[in-house]
């Protein structure tokens, strides 16, 4: 009998994919946020910042999913990722010869939130079906150790990059490893399927009211994601020394914060276990 293999060449080329990814929007948020702090000396104008990036994640993706159940992933991913290539190089050309601008930052961070929530979704609907068959809680422990892997590496390496680059040339780094994820995602089969029926808003509703695993998850992703931006913005306040002081306390604390974000979702997911979609009972009206 023919053993299964997991690393197969479309979950090989995803991963690495989505890595590269990571690895681009890590080392390209925490130098912003810096740079916002040391240019205005206010943590109000930074949080603002933070803000505009987690903003459309609170207001988009109800809307775009039934969207992109309608179309192929592939190619929702990779225009997303070119999107995001050409807003970084932009963002590169023009800071390299003018003045910090606040309003620019604000722009440019929801902007790349934007397209990062229509990133996030087209994956998580298309990452289920470039795992093996038979791999699936395999292929799940893979993408769930992903992204805390990255910010855990990348945060001394982003205040590092901080510390001894310009933010041009942060900027047209992080183009290039971007372009890289493109490349690597664009070797990626995609299998015609039909289209699948999305949920509306009222389902959307039903399911967080009578489902308390969906209710905790959202509330756990909300706290993982909030103590983080706190905790940034506490480390930075209180690292007014210098800049070295400033990113060595923030990259110390960044990894810590989304650890406990992590636990409390581990916690949410042990007492509210979700089962798969073919077993689980779903409210009426869906």
């Amino acid at each position: 009998m023919k053993s299964k293999k997991l690393w197969t060449k479309d979950f090989s080329c995803i991963t690495l994919a989505t890595v590269l990814s990571a690895i681009g929007g890590e080392a390209m948020t925490l130098p912003v946020s810096l740079l916002v702090f040391d240019e205005t000396q206010s943590t109000f104008l930074s949080s603002l910042v933070m803000i505009c990036g987690i903003l459309p994640d609170v207001l988009l993706p109800i809307f775009i999913a039934p969207f992109i159940d309608k179309a192929g992933k592939k190619k929702w991913i990779l225009g997303m990722d070119l999107m995001l290539a050409v807003v970084y190089a932009g963002m590169g050309f023009w800071v390299g010869r003018h003045t910090f601008h606040f309003l620019l930052y604000l722009l440019f961070t929801l902007t790349v939130g934007t397209i990062s929530v229509i990133y996030r979704l087209a994956y998580a609907s298309w990452y289920p079906d470039l795992i093996p068959r038979g791999m699936e809680q395999k292929g799940y422990a893979v993408s769930s150790t992903l992204y805390p892997t990255v910010i855990i590496l990348m945060s001394p390496i982003a205040a590092f990059l901080y510390e001894n680059l310009t933010i041009d040339r942060i900027f047209f780094l992080v183009t290039g490893i971007t372009l890289c994820s493109v490349m690597t995602a664009s070797l990626i089969r995609e299998a015609k399927k039909a289209a699948a029926s999305s949920y509306t808003l009222r389902q959307s509703g039903h399911l967080q009211r009578y489902h308390p695993g969906e209710r905790r998850a959202v509330l756990s992703a909300g706290t993982d994601a909030g103590q983080s931006q706190c905790l940034l913005q506490c480390t930075v306040r209180r690292g007014q020394g210098g800049l070295p002081v400033s990113g060595r306390r923030t990259w110390a604390v960044h990894p810590l914060s989304r650890c406990g974000g992590s636990a409390w979702r581990h916690g949410c997911r042990k007492r509210f276990p979700v089962h798969c979609s073919s077993c689980r009972r779903q409210p009426a009206g869906i």
